[in-house]
């Protein structure tokens, strides 16, 4: 019987070979390329059915900001996410801590918005000399507010986070629908 190998032109040996490094990594290959699709598949969805993924809502119980003048207490709620949608769902469970900014007690502007028909109802009738507490499981901060101010909703410098080394928190509502497309917003430093 020939040896068909032996005469076999080297190329044809060198695809033998590599027939079987394919067929040894076949399943890798497969497994790799599902991988692949099914990402893409996650991704493309929302885009094609203009859906999207659910934020993630975190409220922690033992935040929360408190001010005593307006007989106000409310629980801090984080949203992952900077869209208005998601933020109004974050407003119905308590106070949402804006994202990007700093964390409540940190050095930084911790800005926080609340609702205007809920949460922030009586937040116009606080003066400047009060007092915000930020009341947390370890820590409780006294603000006393510095600035009471209304801004245009498109004022995106109330949310810096150039403090000088300060402690600061704003609090923000949008304002009653007389003035609509303008923020109220309450500026306190630590004590």
């Amino acid at each position: 019987m020939p040896n068909y190998a032996k005469a076999a032109p080297r190329s044809v040996r060198a695809t033998g070979k590599i027939l079987k490094i394919k067929q040894h990594w076949q399943p890798w290959l497969l497994f790799a390329a599902s991988l692949i699709l099914i990402t893409m598949w996650a991704f493309a969805i929302p885009e094609l059915t203009g859906q999207r993924l659910a934020p993630t809502i975190y409220q922690d119980q033992t935040e929360r900001v408190v001010i005593p003048s307006l007989n106000a207490n409310f629980p801090i709620v984080y949203v992952d996410s900077l869209n208005p949608s998601d933020i109004e769902e974050g407003m119905r469970h308590g106070v949402v801590h804006l994202k990007g900014t700093a964390h409540p007690g940190q050095i930084g502007n911790s800005y926080l918005v609340g609702d205007f028909n809920t949460t922030f109802s009586k937040l116009p009738e606080i003066r400047v000399g009060q007092d915000i507490l930020l009341v947390g499981q370890s820590e409780s901060l006294v603000f006393q507010v510095t600035d009471v101010k209304i801004v245009q909703s498109d004022d995106l410098t109330v949310t810096t986070q150039q403090t000088g080394g300060k402690r600061i928190i704003t609090l923000q509502t949008h304002f009653p629908m007389s003035m609509t497309g303008t923020r109220y917003l309450v500026v306190g430093e630590v004590k």
